[in-house]
């Protein structure tokens, strides 16, 4: 079998305007996610961040960004900003049960979030020797990636994969994971 990974250009914000249960609110106007502090500073939502409902981010970056659910006093060095925006429920609808299923869900929502920004958005599909060419799957993360290939492969009952453009940055940067990718179904 043939794996086929592209870097997706055309990655959407995964939590955008009406794009799941949570929602992302940098205080930086040079992000796509800006929101006024001020938009924050009442009751409301004073009592999300009380109830787990919304979440204070911290933000790093010193080459790539990191966003995390941050402690607002906490000192990290000069490319760091302890209060740099809101992770906040944007339908309690999907929401779990709990403050610190909550803080969980929002970590994970977060941790997806800064992948995108990094631009680690990746497409990818599997040519069957048959010609056949599997699904378009959609990954945020190296991690997932691995993940969502191996699921693909495991699938199939593929024995061993090769990339289909062995010469690409991504082909070479995924190079170690192959490896594994074959040792897995091989064992």
């Amino acid at each position: 079998m043939l794996l086929d990974i592209r870097q997706d250009e055309f990655a959407k914000n995964p939590y955008g305007p009406g794009e799941g249960a949570w929602a992302v609110a940098s205080f930086n106007t040079k992000h796509t996610s800006f929101a006024h502090p001020d938009k924050f500073d009442n009751i409301g939502f004073k009592s999300k961040l009380r109830h787990g409902t919304a979440f204070n981010l911290s933000y790093h970056e010193h080459g790539d960004c990191i966003w995390r659910i941050g402690d607002p006093e906490a000192a990290r060095g000069f490319d760091f900003v302890p209060k740099a925006g809101y992770i906040y429920a944007a339908s309690s609808r999907y929401l779990p049960k709990g403050i610190e299923a909550r803080r969980e869900s929002a970590s994970r929502a977060i941790a997806w979030y800064t992948e995108w920004c990094n631009g680690r958005c990746y497409r990818f599909s599997l040519l069957y020797p048959d010609g056949r060419e599997s699904v378009d799957g959609y990954c945020l993360g190296f991690k997932e990636l691995y993940e969502e290939v191996l699921s693909e492969l495991n699938n199939a009952c593929a024995k061993k994969v090769a990339f289909k453009n062995p010469a690409t940055t991504l082909s070479e940067l995924f190079a170690s994971e192959l490896a594994k990718l074959n040792a897995a179904l091989a064992g």
